[in-house]
């Protein structure tokens, strides 16, 4: 004999959904976090933090549309396309103005004012390929 307390309550398909509403919100906000990972001064962590927060909303964007929410997934999923590498860009020109010219031309001032021997000639071609 079984009781109703033991008996299983089967879970179906429909209440075990993530509406997709809620999966489009999860992907704007990714991107959003993208997107200031490609704005923050984090360097190379921001870098690839920010690509990989990138293809993760996009993910969830595609997710979302093959779910049922076509046109909720469809703006998310252009913008990351569109958006993403403009804001990477726009990161990367702003964040290379903040270096101080000043001090990058005071460092190599000093290292060149120093006395050369043959070892440093080796240097300073190596230097000028890179």
């Amino acid at each position: 004999m079984t009781t109703a307390s033991n008996a299983a309550v089967p879970v179906s398909a429909a209440t075990a959904r993530t509406p997709p509403r809620r999966r489009a919100r999860v992907a704007w906000l990714i991107l959003l976090l993208s997107w200031l990972c490609f704005l923050l001064p984090l360097g190379w962590a921001g870098l690839l933090l920010g690509i990989a927060l990138g293809l993760c909303g996009g993910v969830l964007a595609i997710v979302t549309m093959f779910k049922g929410g076509v046109l909720l997934g469809l703006f998310p999923l252009l913008l990351s396309l569109l958006a993403s590498p403009v804001l990477l860009l726009v990161g990367m020109v702003y964040f290379s103005g903040l270096i101080d010219d000043d001090y990058l031309q005071s460092h190599d001032r000093q290292r060149y004012e120093r006395g050369h021997d043959s070892s440093d000639t080796v240097i300073d071609v190596i230097d000028l390929f890179t």
